[in-house]
This record gives structure tokens, sequence and C-alpha cells, in this order.
């Protein structure tokens, strides 16, 4: 009797428990809260706190909503398992019933190969359950037991029971979450997928992929897209060195190789096998991936980083992403072809376009071709620069209305049309008259704006004459200024004017650049064209006697700045170059730095970059000094020194004398560099002694492509500084080490002679075991008589017992000047 009325109440006990679980269940408005509350339902059911429950993703995933109470190694290798695992949880759900293994012998007679695994987890048996809300199922749950226990019959009925309520409430909180998401759910992501509508470059899909993954609580992302075999990666996660396997164990790959999505990528060998995933090298972890699909299947994926667990996404939450997917998918397949159409055009026109310019010695020339934004169909923007046979030189730019490969093609016949008309001896009118009859004729070619420019390459002579396109801009010593006149109407409109595009004429003054350019580079939507004018005239006042290059891309940033130009921009620009240029001085060194100030405006008006003027500086410096020094030991006499501005950039520099040749001695001790540095600095180098003097001749090449931070490739750095003359002084300070002798000047023949018995005295005058330090960061010019003369003082203190060295600035211009004399090791010690 008591027996029975013990068991009659634990059966009103486990019914008060079911009861109390059916109205905790009730109030869980979400699955996930119902997970939590089975957990808590299990708890006071079962005595233990070991609870998974689990949903049902996709076909064949069981992916963890809550692991309530589990050892850390169960959660970390069960957090998601397929439906396929070989374990309770998986086979309930396979199976559609409960899988009783809830001792260790029963465990041990059921899966022999997980004993070791529960064992070191500390559990005697996990048992599992399918949640079945009729016939759907919508998960499994799992209870891990720390001691051995079976389960009897009203227990087991319970815990049925209490799934199958669980399964209702998973489903209901479905319902319910769908219809309380769905609005917010589709404002959410509408805003998502407008973002990607209004990308144009892939680049910019992927940035919209990146905020919307972002708003979803990703930390990060990557797009992955398919490539044959592989797929290629770019984000927020990191850069990838290279593509990524398409048959790699990484969620990427997964999901587009099998188009299903991970949204738990944590997925461990134990429960997953031969489909588990693992660290790919140069690939970002990722813990949710999402195929992204076109109509003939999967193109990529999307993967997204949390920080901790990714969040638990609604099915409607991963319905949306999907969808959201599908329409990353179509971004980016439209926005790679608008970039192929793009890149077509570009190609095309580029193929167009001049692949060289005129070397010549009486003028420079500097173009640049920039498409507008990726994404913008390339336009018809284009530039030419014809030597005449008469003397004269013509530059050209046009814009042609119309965007693509149509505009692109137009464009090259329009070029070649001018091009034949300038070279048949018209004037800019006359050409421009000319395009404007074929322009006519041709519909597509209507309303294009051309303006071209006629310089006398002796005199410096200008014509110019417009067709609908902005003025010239002139860059001269005194300022720049867009050249006064009348324009002519657009091409192919007509006009009754007697003088459709008049001339009108400019001298170009020495040093002085004229620029063409088309609208691209001054025209924004948001302003009046004037105000990109004057943008233009202040840019071009900024750019003083800077080199050709500089010029050109100082505009460009100027105007441009770093977001480049929204529609194509063509710009071709030319200098008048100074004529040849001699002197004829004293053969003495005090002259050496008026040279120098001489030659440094000869090349500023010739737009030399700072490097190729620095090595012309040094080179010819040599070879003056050499005739200085060696050509008239018994008395007066004169050089002739000759530069030359050739058509290539290159400097053309002879220096002569009508003294003595002297043949460098046999040992010349730290003298005799001079050859040495102007063999290292320049080319086609000849030394021709004579009896009536000697020769010297060299060519200081252009430096390719020196760009505006004036930083040479290794240690050649430019400081900035150009030479001029300053006396050479030292000033000696004591150190507790040792003297510090400041050097500040130019340590050139005169300096260095002026500086020789002052440095000697230092050193004979330092304690032995002390340390020597020659400072140049405040020297100037230096010469190979100044590196000889470094290198002597060096010598000697080394020779009585003293450490020395010399400190300049790294990687400087006097640093350079002691490389290419082969004393670039004076800075050790």
């Amino acid at each position: 009797m008591d027996d029975e009325l013990t068991e009659l109440r634990r059966q009103l006990e486990l019914l008060r428990l079911l009861t109390d679980a059916t109205a905790a269940l009730s109030g869980a408005a979400t699955p996930l809260q119902v997970a939590e509350v089975a957990v808590e339902q299990y708890e006071r059911l079962l005595g233990t706190s070991s609870v998974a429950v689990f949903e049902l993703r996709g076909r064949d995933s069981l992916d963890a909503m809550t692991l309530g109470g589990w050892a850390q190694g169960a959660r970390d290798a069960w957090t998601t398992m397929p439906l396929d695992a070989p374990a309770p949880v998986a086979e309930a759900a396979r199976t559609r019933t409960p899988v009783w293994t809830e001792s260790a012998a029963a465990w041990r007679e059921r899966y022999p190969h997980l004993v070791e695994m529960l064992d070191g987890y500390g559990y005697r048996g996990v048992f599992g359950l399918p949640l079945l809300a009729g016939d759907e199922l919508v998960g499994a749950l799992g209870v891990g037991l720390t001691e051995d226990r079976t389960l009897d019959a009203a227990e087991r009925e319970a815990v049925t029971a209490l799934g199958a309520q669980c399964a209702q409430a998973v489903q209901r909180a479905r319902l319910l979450q769908v219809e309380s998401e769905a609005r917010r759910t589709a404002e959410r992501f509408s805003a998502m997928v407008a973002a990607l509508s209004r990308s144009r470059t892939p680049d910019e899909v992927v940035a919209a992929i990146g905020e919307a993954a972002a708003s979803l609580g990703a930390s990060a992302s990557v797009v992955a897209v398919r490539t044959g075999d592989r797929l290629d990666l770019s984000g927020s996660a990191g850069p990838a060195p290279g593509p990524l396997p398409l048959d790699a164990a990484h969620p990427l790959s997964y999901a587009v190789r099998t188009e299903e999505p991970v949204w738990l990528a944590r997925r461990s060998e134990l429960a997953w096998r031969d489909r588990s995933f693992a660290a790919s090298p140069g690939a970002p972890e990722v813990d949710v991936a999402v195929p992204m699909f076109l109509d003939d299947g999967a193109t990529g994926a999307i993967g997204m980083v949390f920080e901790g667990a990714p969040p638990h996404f609604s099915r409607e939450e991963r319905r949306a992403i999907r969808t959201l997917a599908a329409q990353c998918a179509q971004a980016l397949d439209r926005a790679r072809l608008q970039q192929v159409e793009h890149d077509i055009a570009e190609a095309l026109q580029r193929s167009l376009l001049p692949v060289g310019l005129p070397e010549l010695a009486e003028l420079a020339f500097a173009a640049r071709y920039l498409p507008g934004t990726e994404g913008v169909q390339a336009g018809g923007d284009w530039y030419e620069v014809v030597e005449l046979d008469d003397g004269r030189v013509a530059m050209v730019v046009g814009d042609v209305v119309g965007k693509g490969a149509e505009a692109a093609a137009l464009m090259g016949q329009l070029r070649t049309a001018l091009s034949a008309a300038l070279l048949r001896g018209d004037s800019p009118s006359q050409a421009l008259h000319q395009l404007d009859a074929f322009s006519a004729r041709v519909p597509a070619a209507r309303a294009s704006t051309a303006a071209c420019v006629l310089v006398d390459r002796a005199t410096g002579a200008l014509t110019w004459a417009s067709a609908g396109h902005p003025a010239p801009l002139v860059v001269a010593p005194d300022g720049a200024r867009l050249l006064e006149g009348r324009s002519g109407s657009v091409l192919g409109v007509g006009t009754a004017a007697p003088e459709p595009f008049p001339e009108h004429r400019f001298e170009l003054p020495v040093g002085a650049v004229v620029a063409l350019y088309t609208d691209g580079l001054v025209e924004r939507r948001d302003e009046d064209l004037d105000a990109g004018l004057a943008r233009l005239v202040e840019a071009g006042g900024r750019s003083g006697d800077r080199p050709l290059d500089q010029v050109v891309d100082g505009l460009l940033d100027d105007l441009l700045g770093t977001t480049g130009p929204a529609d194509d921009v063509a710009v071709v620009l030319c200098r008048r170059t100074p004529a040849p240029w001699s002197l004829r001085m004293p053969a003495v060194a005090e002259e050496l730095g008026a040279l120098r100030r001489e030659v440094e405006r000869w090349g500023s008006a010739c737009g030399l970059h700072d490097e190729q003027l620095y090595d012309l500086q040094i080179a010819l410096g040599e070879a003056v000094a050499n005739g200085v020094e060696h050509a008239y030991p018994g008395g007066p006499g004169e050089v002739a020194v000759a530069l030359a501005r050739r058509g290539d950039g290159s400097v053309a520099v002879e220096v002569g004398d009508s003294g003595t040749w002297r043949p460098p001695p046999t040992d010349p001790g730290h003298r005799g560099r001079g050859l040495a540095v102007i063999h290292a600095l320049a080319r086609d180098v000849e030394v021709a002694p004579g009896g009536g003097g000697t020769r010297v001749s060299f060519r200081v090449p252009p430096t390719p492509d020196a760009p505006p931070a004036r930083t040479w490739t290794g240690q050649r750095t430019w400081t900035g500084q150009r030479p001029s003359r300053q006396d050479a002084r030292m000033e000696v300070r004591a150190d507790a080490t040792g003297p510090c002798v400041v050097v500040t000047g130019d340590l050139d023949l005169l300096g260095a002679t002026a500086l020789r018995d002052g440095l000697r005295a230092v050193v004979d005058a330092a304690d032995p075991g002390s340390h020597l330090v020659v400072d140049l960061d405040g020297a100037g010019y230096v010469a190979s008589a100044g590196v000889a003369l470094l290198l002597d003082t060096v010598e000697r203190a080394r020779d009585r017992g003293l450490t020395a060295r010399v400190a300049m600035r790294p990687g400087g211009a006097l640093a350079r000047i002691l490389a290419v004399s082969g004393a670039g090791d004076l800075g050790a010690g």
C-alpha cells in the first residue's frame, strides 16, 4: 500500500512538473527562449543540469540553441552535428525515436567507439530525444547524466511528453516570430538590398556586403567568388595571400560546393568526421558561411566573423540572409559585367591615344589620361601631340559626347581627322573647321568639343583655337592664367558666324608651360564651371618651376584629390625649355659656387627633376674642378662649360680647358675620385686629352619616374635642398667621449682647402682612445675634394689611436655623394 501511495505521489509530481513546464513554455516568445525554458524544466524533472537543445537547420545539420550545464569538451565538440553523426542526439532526430542510453552499460553497448570520450566529459550516459511537432522534425534534445540511471516507464513518458511540448513551443514561437519580425526584417534587409543596388563596382559591392554583415553583428566579413576550382577572397576579414581551393575543408568552400549555408562553422572532426572544418592557410576563420546563387548555381559565398558565438538567427532571418546572398551574387555579377565593359572601352581608348610624345630639345611634353571612376563607362576624352614639318608642334585635346566603346571608337576617328588636317598645314581654326564638317555628318560626334594649339619650337609663338572647349592654361614665371579669347561652338551643330573658330596668339616665355585639358579635370556636379577653372589656375600657380611630370601630377592631385575623377580626364602639357647654355669662367676655385648658381637657374628653367639637377651639379663640378686644379699649374687660365637639354630629357655636358693634361698618379691616395664620380652619375663619358687642352663630355640621364616626394630608391633620399655656394666653416664642440667637429657650408675644392689645417689640428690635439665625430648634418655641397678631406681626417684619427666617424642624415644627398665616391662606410666606426 505504501509503495502504491509513493508511486502515485511520484506520478502526481511528474504531472505537476509537466503542468508547470507547459505554463513556462507558453510564455517563451522565441525558439531560443523555448530552449532556455526546456533546459530549466528538464533540470527540475531529472535533476541534471546538462541539457542541450538543437535546432534542425537545412537538410542535415543540428545546431545547438543552448548547451546548458555541459562540460566544455562536449560544448566544443558537439555544438553542431550532422544528422548522420554516431551519437544519440543525431540518431534520435534521424530515426524520430528516443535513444535511451542513460547508463554506462547502455552507452557502451550502443556507442563503444565513444566510451572514452564520454568518460573524458565526466558523464555515465547521454540520451537523445527527437523534437517533433506533428510530422515535422524541428530539432532534438540531449540530456547528460553523471550517474548511472535507468529511467522507468513513467519517467520516460514524462521526458517524452515534455519533449513534445518543447517541439510544439518551438513551432509556435517560430510562427509568432515570423509574424512579429516580418516587417522589421523586411525593413532591415531592404536597406541592405538598396545599398547593393547603388554599388557600381565589385569593390563597392564587397563594401556593401561588409556593411550588411556588420548590421547583423559581424565584426568582419569576407566575400569568396568562385573562379574555376578556387575561391578568390576579399573583404574586411583580412587579405588573403592566395585563393582558397574549392575542395578545402573550409566553411566557405563547403558552402559553395554543397550549396548549403553553414550557420555554425565550429565543426569538430569527432561529430562531422570527413565534413569537419580545419584552418586553411591564408583564409580567415569564419563563423557563418552563406552561398551566393545565380541561375547556374553557387557563384561564391559570404563569410561572417563574430566576437564570441555567432547569434542565433531565426528561421525568418536565415531566409532573409539567404535571399540577401542571392542579391549579392546578382550585384557582383552586374558590377563585374560593367567593369568588363569599362575595361574594354578603356583599353580601346588607350589604344587610340598616342603611344609616346615627341622628344625635342626646345619643348618638353607630359600627358596623362585617367578613366572615370570604376563602374562608369569609359568616355571619349583624347589628346594628341603632332610634330609638324614647319618647325611647329600641334597639341590637341578633345571630348566626345557619350560613353563606352562607341565613344572610344568615335574619338579615334576625330583624332585621326584633326591630325590629318594639321599635318596638311591647316591652322588651328582651319583644322577645327574641317573637324566640324566631319562631325556634322556623324550624328554621334555632334556636340563634341576640342582645343588646338600650335607652338613654334624656335620662338615660342603660340596660336590656338577652341570648339566649345575650355581655354588653355599657361603657367609662366609670373604666375598662372587662362588664355583669353572667344571659343567657337561645339562641333557638328552648325553656325552662321563668319569666323566660327577664331584664332588667338600668345608668346610662350622660356620655362613657361601651356596645358590643355578636358572638362573632367575642372567640372563638378555641384558647382559652376568657373569655380573649377579658378581652382585650376590656383593649382597652376603653385607648380612653379617643378619638373613637368610633377606639374601635371600636381594639377591632378590638387583638382581630383584622393577620390579620382568622376569623369574621364585627358591632360597634355608643353614647356618651352631654355636654349643650350655656355660659359667661360676663370679656372679658380672661387668661381665654382657662382657656376653652381647659374646651373641651378638654367636647370630649373628646363624643369629638371631635383635629383637630376643634383647629379648634374655633382658631375659638372667634378669636371670643372679637375680643370681648375690641374690644367694650369703655371698660371691663370679658363674653363669652358656647355650644357644642352636633349629631347629624351637628358643633359649633355661638355667641359674644356686649354691647359696641360696631367695623367692620374699611380697612387692618388684619397684624391682622384672625380672621374669615378662622373662615371657613377653620367653616361657616355669621354675624356679627350690633347696638346691644346682637355675636353670632358658626358650625359646626365633623367631620373626615371622620379616622384614628387623626391625619394631615391634604397639610400638615395633627396632632402629637397638645392646647392648654392656657402663658405665652409667648422665649430669644435667638446663631448664626453671626444671632440665633435660641426661642419657647415660647401666642402668643394675651396672649402676643403679652407678646413684642411683646422681638421688636422683637432685630430692632433685629441687624446688617444677618444672618439672623433665629424658632423655634416648642416653641410651643403660636397665634392670629391671634400670626400678626400673626410677620408684623410678619419684615417689620420685612426692612425693616432682614435675612433672616428662621419655623422650625416641617413639617405640624404651627402650620403649619396659619399656612396658614389666609394666612401659610403665613413659613417661606421
